[in-house]
């Protein structure tokens, strides 16, 4: 029973950083496919999250502008 609740995740809307960390999420992002995340091209920051429009807007470093679109979409991890 136990394994089988391991497979479940909850969404969060605001979460803590992890006080431990096995340097797995710092990985994860050039692992999964560009369909499940998107990859910061540099750094920056979150400039502003428009729920209306589903999407947020970054802000890079070197003063460039790059968009996430967040609207639902169906796609599938398998073949």
């Amino acid at each position: 029973m136990m394994t089988a609740q391991q497979k479940h995740l909850v969404a969060t809307k605001h979460m803590n950083r992890d006080l431990v960390s096995s340097g797995a999420n710092k990985t994860i992002a050039n692992i999964i496919s560009d369909d499940f995340c998107f990859k910061s091209k540099k750094k920056g920051i979150v400039e502003k999250i428009d729920e209306k429009n589903e999407i947020a807007i970054l802000s890079y470093s070197d003063g460039t502008k790059d968009f996430i679109d967040l609207s639902e979409k169906m796609v599938k991890n398998g073949g």
